[in-house]
């Protein structure tokens, strides 16, 4: 008999997909993208030769990393989102297999990378560079946060090689940690893999729909890939007419943080759970649109980031040329002036850094230790309104209700009761707690700008040289998730298995002396819940702000200090040719430039899932 929740989604839910924008007709054809490929891997391997006749080991690196997604041809497709939406279930129904492991608890910890093998393999790279080796069934041991907590054993990300037939393409599945669990360190860890990512499938479900954690997380990832596919998982668990509404509601939420139209969003409905006990139709439509991206995209997707890594590392390689360059030109005592100079210049712009990054984290303890305290005082004042409630509750029960039953609803009115008491003191007192911590990261962000302003206008006007132009991170707009509604935070205090075989009125009675204590108990403790929630949410908003913005102030710097004393140990050295080194200089310089503005450009060809041939309908309408 068919559950009363819900069904998967069937063949009906699953309607051509009007064209729009970019048409299957207009798409690149295989050789087209193939000529393209094929200048780009010419000009990465010029770029490479440039960095290392440069001599710059570390842009050489870069240059040779900016070679691999062509070169391995790979294509990351990540599954990313909230703690217990279902990633790895999601990953394994892609996979058909129970590979990765899936729990009731948050499960993982560390990213998991599944690419194609001809037999099963493990392998697990540490944070110190090293590489184990290891059987498949101990890939819990490494990814599961019960038994590998607070990555204890300092894993970076484990590599799984498995021999699906969709991975056989170069098609890498990644299971990330969830944002927004009790694991701070999991968060951090989903975050930082980020810039990792080619293309994302960002899982949602119905209960509880889209987030403001989520919402941010989805707004950075846009930043990075425009390639993203949402999947709402877990529809078999409610109602077909809430999986339906939560669908609409995630569209309109994802459209206004993605700045589209809300038809412009797609979310395909699905239940891996489904796919992996019934059989794989759930998934069918989810497997048809990742297939195609594979497939129609996958090159494009692959060419866009070796492009983006070219252009950075171009960028990089040109400031060097041109500070080098400059250096040549000035007498030894002069130059070794500026080198000192500009190592002064960029100490102090790194304590400057640091000095505004340890001022937000201190002024966001004391903005939310000031707010906690007003809270605590706040709802000591409430207590004894919600002990009436609770002993209204009581005259209201039914003469010949259970104790038990009774006891319930009581538990449940104080639940209920504390969550209103805490979100009206939230309605009133958030905004403006919000706003101060807001400020002060916005304040540490201008003094930040204004900083590396600073450094670079001296850069220029002493060597010429113009720092590479980094994306500025954007003024923050709201929190990850300062505040969440608290569920749950209140143990079942009341019920008493002694008590309850009290006759009922004796028992009520108990109750109703009981009521002011356990009012009191219940907010004291929702208060110091809601202050310990906002206390992580804004720290971890501060440190990730605060972590781009320190990436973004000095960005482009480094080299440049190497460049000059390239310069100066050239000028020293009496029997080599300074005017030969200049016309080295100027001939990479040439050679760079004319790199640049052949590489054919990859962008701006439909950048995202939307013009597959199939998309699910759901919400309006329907």
């Amino acid at each position: 008999m068919e559950s009363p929740t819900s069904r998967p989604p069937a063949d009906a839910d699953i309607a051509p997909y009007p064209a729009s924008g970019t048409t299957e007709a207009t798409l690149p054809s295989e050789a087209e993208r193939g000529v393209a490929s094929a200048q780009l891997s010419s000009a990465l391997e010029e770029l490479e030769c440039l960095c290392e006749r440069f001599g710059d080991l570390d842009l050489l690196e870069e240059a040779r990393a900016a070679r691999e997604p062509i070169e391995q041809n790979v294509l990351r497709m990540v599954a990313l989102g909230q703690f217990k939406r279902g990633k790895s279930t999601l990953v394994n129904a892609l996979l058909g297999t129970p590979l990765l492991p899936t729990g009731v608890a948050p499960v993982t910890s560390v990213a998991t990378l599944v690419r194609w093998a001809p037999e099963p393999c493990l392998g697990v790279r540490h944070e110190d560079g090293s590489v184990e080796e290891a059987e498949l069934d101990r890939l819990a041991d490494f990814v599961v946060e019960g038994r590998n907590p607070g990555n204890a054993r300092e894993v970076r990300l484990v590599e799984v090689g498995y021999p699906a037939r969709l991975l056989e393409t170069g098609l890498v599945l990644v299971d990330t940690p969830g944002i927004g669990s009790t694991d701070r360190s999991s968060t951090e860890r989903a975050y930082d893999f980020l810039p990792s990512v080619d293309a994302g499938l960002v899982v949602l479900s119905p209960d509880p729909p889209v987030g403001e954690a989520e919402v941010s997380y989805v707004r950075e990832l846009a930043t990075l890939t425009p390639h993203l596919l949402f999947i709402l998982n877990k529809v078999d668990r409610v109602p077909e007419v809430e999986w339906r509404e939560a669908l609409t509601f995630n569209r309109r939420v994802l459209a206004d943080a993605l700045g589209r139209d809300p038809e412009g969003v797609e979310i395909i409905p699905a239940s891996a759970r489904s796919a992996m006990e019934d059989g794989p139709a759930s998934m069918a439509a989810v497997r048809e649109r990742v297939e195609w991206f594979v497939e129609r995209k996958g090159t494009r997707v692959r060419d866009e980031l070796a492009e983006r890594r070219l252009r950075s590392v171009g960028a990089k390689l040109e400031a060097r040329l041109d500070m080098e360059a400059r250096a040549l030109e000035m007498e030894r005592r002069e130059l070794d002036d500026r080198i000192g100079e500009l190592r002064s210049t960029l100490e102090v712009l790194g304590r400057r850094t640091e000095r505004a990054v340890r001022s937000v984290m201190a002024a966001v303890g004391e903005i939310v230790t000031a707010a906690g305290h007003e809270l605590l005082s706040d709802m000591r004042t409430r207590t004894e309104g919600v002990a009436e409630g609770l002993r209204r509750m009581l005259d209201e029960a039914p003469p010949r209700q259970s104790n038990a039953a009774v006891a319930e609803r009581f538990d449940r009115s104080l639940r209920e009761a504390m969550g209103s008491e805490l979100d009206a003191w939230w309605d009133r007192q958030g905004r403006e707690v919000t706003k101060s911590l807001l400020d002060e990261m916005d304040r540490a962000a201008r003094d930040l700008v204004e900083a590396r302003r600073e450094a670079s206008d001296w850069i220029r006007e002493t060597f010429g040289v113009l720092l590479p132009e980094e994306p500025r991170v954007g003024a923050l707009k709201e929190s990850r998730d300062f505040y969440r509604r608290v569920e749950g935070v209140t143990p079942r205090i009341t019920v008493d298995l002694l008590r309850t075989l009290l006759p009922r009125r004796l028992y009520r009675l108990w109750l109703r002396h009981r009521a002011g204590a356990v009012a009191a108990q219940a907010l004291e403790m929702g208060a110091g819940q809601l202050r310990g929630d906002l206390l992580y949410r804004a720290r971890e908003t501060a440190r990730g702000y605060t972590a781009k913005l320190r990436a973004w102030t000095l960005a482009g710097t480094d080299g440049l200090t190497d460049a000059l004393a390239r310069a100066a140990a050239f000028r020293a050295d009496a029997e080599r040719d300074t005017e030969e080194r200049h016309r080295e200089l100027r001939a990479m310089s040439d050679g760079l430039d004319l790199l640049l503005e052949r590489t054919t450009s990859v962008r701006g060809v439909d950048s995202e899932f939307e013009t597959a041939p199939h998309r699910v309908t759901g919400g309006e309408g329907r």
